[in-house]
């Protein structure tokens, strides 16, 4: 199977910075663990090659949590720079988002946060984001999502990228990057011919790096969220005699704590 990639470079002499994302297998399996419906894939998909691209823009040790919220509900996603990825999903019945918000919360490797929230009004992933940037870092970004599927469901590509024009970017420059929206059917084409269309052939690799769907979740992690309980909440879950089960949203497994262990946590109160 061939393995899902992220190349990042620079362009046309280093006045453009170009993130693409070829995510085929992530995505199928963020699908697959969410039973995501038919209206929705495409949506749910390209919100997390999104994520997979910002990711990429971090430092080491930067990790990127987005949440969209809309009338058809919500969903989450978190990734950071070394291609991991995880996301959930929450919707209802409805397949056009009216309105609704972006949150942002980035945490930078000295570990300060940066939260930042825009509104938005499209159902459009490639709009919301590029809005996002324009509006929140006040970069001339565009970034370009696409998901498409067989006639039976079955995913067929996912590849997304990010032109982010640098400061020094001459009128030129400019006009060639304008130039690649007019190529018919971009997204049909493998990931290295997509990239020289982006660039014109002219980019500089940075470094690439394989993507993959990823969950961190471990018992110790809930461990903690039950020691975050008040002593009162406890001692009514052990009463009740019933072992406590609770399921990740990232990846559904399920984390088990007998009476035992509850017992024991109501010992720290």
């Amino acid at each position: 199977m061939k393995k899902d990639i992220c190349y990042v470079t620079t362009a046309y002499n280093g006045e453009v910075r170009v993130i693409i994302v070829d995510a085929i297998n992530t995505v199928r399996k963020a699908l697959l663990i969410h039973n995501v419906k038919k209206e929705h894939k495409s949506f749910f998909g390209e919100f997390i090659l999104a994520s997979l691209i910002m990711g990429e823009t971090f430092k080491q040790h930067e990790s990127v949590y987005l949440k969209l919220a809309s009338n058809i509900g919500e969903m989450v996603a978190s990734s950071d720079n070394k291609g991991n990825v995880k996301a959930d999903i929450e919707v209802n019945d409805e397949n056009t988002i009216k309105s609704g918000t972006l949150n942002v919360i980035r945490q930078l490797d000295d570990k300060s946060i940066y939260n930042s929230t825009i509104e938005i009004n499209s159902d459009n992933i490639s709009d919301i984001f590029t809005s996002y940037y324009l509006t929140s870092d006040q970069t001339l970004t565009c970034i370009k999502t696409s998901c498409t599927f067989k006639s039976e469901g079955i995913l067929d590509h996912a590849f997304g990228f990010m032109l982010q024009l640098l400061p020094a970017a001459s009128v030129e420059t400019k006009k060639n990057i304008n130039k690649v929206f007019d190529y018919e059917d971009l997204f049909s084409k493998d990931i290295e011919h997509i990239l020289s269309l982006l660039t014109g052939s002219s980019h500089t690799l940075v470094f690439e790096q394989n993507l993959k769907y990823f969950c961190d979740c471990t018992k110790e992690k809930y461990y903690t969220k039950l020691i975050a309980l008040d002593k009162k909440t406890i001692d009514s879950i052990i009463k009740d005699n019933t072992d406590v089960e609770i399921v990740c949203p990232f990846c559904h497994k399920k984390y088990v704590f007998n009476k035992k262990e509850l017992e024991e946590i109501y010992k720290t109160k």
